[in-house]
């Protein structure tokens, strides 16, 4: 099949879906987010996509949570599941 006859029907598809104007290029975008948000690594998504890890991160790093969500999380569900939380100084050594 030629280009030309993909583009044609998937334009012709998306004016009778109500979507016209969405590129068909739009649907690899919209799988990786999808991909992405379910937690799928940098390097599952770049071999899915047939990308390296360096160029899928280059294009959708953004959409990854960042350490700092990930880090406040962590501490968040420890401190849920502490019934008495200890703190403690950076030696090791309970701080009253």
């Amino acid at each position: 099949m030629r280009r030309a006859t993909i583009g044609r029907i998937w334009r012709e598809a998306t004016v009778k879906a109500g979507m016209p104007g969405v590129v068909f290029h739009q649907t690899r975008h919209t799988c990786a987010s999808l991909l992405i948000a379910r937690g799928l690594s940098a390097v599952a998504v770049a071999r899915y996509l047939g990308h390296s890890p360096a160029v899928c991160l280059k294009t959708y790093a953004h959409l990854w949570a960042s350490d700092e969500d990930r880090i406040r999380q962590a501490i968040d569900e420890g401190l849920a599941e502490t019934s008495c939380v200890t703190l403690v100084s950076s030696d090791g050594e309970p701080v009253l």
